[in-house]
């Protein structure tokens, strides 16, 4: 179970991001993919335990969060 775990929430997605962030040309590719899916993992963790009239919001926060890396992203790419 410990296999699945990492496999599909832990270090299999993480990992998953860092190369794509290392084939984009990006440095320090595994402290990205952290910075990107460290929010991410968490707001799965509250997703699952929200109430249903909850959920809306966490997705609009899971939203937010993603335009920011994606803004930081892109600025760092412009530098």
């Amino acid at each position: 179970m410990g296999e699945l775990y990492q496999q599909y929430l832990a270090s299999g997605p993480m990992g998953y991001v860092a190369d794509l962030f290392a084939g984009m040309g990006f440095a320090n590719p595994q402290k990205k993919a952290a910075s990107f899916y460290a929010p991410m993992f968490l707001l799965y963790a509250v997703y699952d335990g929200a109430k249903e009239s909850e959920k809306a919001e966490v997705t609009a926060l899971a939203d937010a969060c993603l335009e920011q890396c994606c803004r930081e992203l892109k600025k760092e790419r412009a530098e």
